[in-house]
């Protein structure tokens, strides 16, 4: 069952929508403060729950992007946030997409009943058309509707190249459902992926 609703989703994705369409500078933190008013305009969480910034508890020096604790029914919410723009950096794509799945493989070392994963990405045109060219590799990830959901294991990571494997460091096999997925104006595209056991 979704910790989040769907309606928490599509406000934020108006959010973003609005801040692409007025040009506004697009920074992670400025998509980190959409999903939050997001959050907490459609949720009964509050702004004095959400923890920024979190120890992993698994990774020495690493942190969580965002912590929520249990309440009222509710489960333990992890959040990472990944913002992939267009750049003068001469990072190669692969190594982007690795940083991603980095995340998604360091909140698959947390998943149990009691939590809920997720990871929020955002990404502008250019990493959109990677992946869209490369659906070999890609096609579970990228092309999934919302309510899909894909194996991120030894057979995923077999599809990828040595420098997707390099970024996206140590494997937690782990089901990704993909909560969310939009695509917004300027071509940019933001996903929900909810990180659990296989």
């Amino acid at each position: 069952m979704q910790t989040i609703p769907l309606a928490t989703y599509e406000c934020f994705a108006e959010f973003l929508h609005k801040r692409i369409d007025t040009k506004q500078h697009l920074t992670e933190d400025s998509v980190r403060y959409a999903f939050f008013l997001a959050v907490m305009q459609t949720t009964s969480i509050q702004q004095h729950e959400i923890t920024l910034e979190l120890p992993h508890p698994k990774f020495l020096g690493k942190e969580i992007d965002t912590y929520i604790a249990a309440s009222d029914g509710r489960s333990e919410l992890f959040l990472e946030f990944k913002f992939h723009r267009s750049s003068k950096s001469t990072s190669p794509k692969p190594q982007k997409a690795g940083s991603l799945f980095k995340d998604i493989s360091r909140l698959a070392s947390l998943v149990s009943k009691d939590r809920h994963c997720l990871v929020v990405y955002f990404t502008c045109p250019e990493m959109a058309r990677y992946f869209e060219k490369n659906e070999d590799s890609y096609f579970e990830f990228w092309k999934h509707p919302t309510g899909g959901e894909f194996n991120y294991d030894d057979s995923f990571v077999a599809k990828t190249t040595d420098t997707f494997r390099k970024a996206s460091g140590e494997h937690h096999n782990a089901r990704v459902l993909v909560e969310f997925n939009a695509a917004l104006v300027g071509g940019y595209h933001v996903r929900v992926f909810d990180v659990r056991e296989i």
